[in-house]
């Protein structure tokens, strides 16, 4: 499920260059498929368990940003959340290095 707000110079600029655009906004099955899963999500509690498994790990977060400086920034809500990691003492110089560094951990 989603939706588009924009200024009219801008909506009429896309449809000039691109013609007729949408995702199956007018599938009846679609809709019903997407408020069934919203459903679920409501129904089971999803949302809120995310918005607080989301704040526990914002606040480990901060708490490893104390210890490591070459963390700049923390940012999100529930589960969507971004880490942006610097040079070490230089929060204007983005470390690329380590933002797109990866390591895999067995558990």
């Amino acid at each position: 499920m989603a939706g588009l707000a924009s200024r009219l110079d801008l909506l009429e600029a896309l449809s000039k260059e691109y013609g007729y655009f949408n995702t199956f906004g007018g599938s009846t099955t679609a809709a019903a498929a997407g408020l069934a899963v919203l459903n679920v999500l409501e129904e089971e509690g999803m949302l809120e368990n995310s918005r607080q498994v989301g704040a526990y790990l914002k606040l480990g977060l901060h708490e490893l940003q104390d210890q490591y400086h070459s963390i700049a920034e923390i940012q999100g809500a529930s589960l969507y959340i971004g880490v942006e990691f610097s040079e070490e003492g230089d929060v204007n110089r983005p470390d690329v290095e380590k933002a797109t560094a990866t390591q895999s951990i067995e558990a």
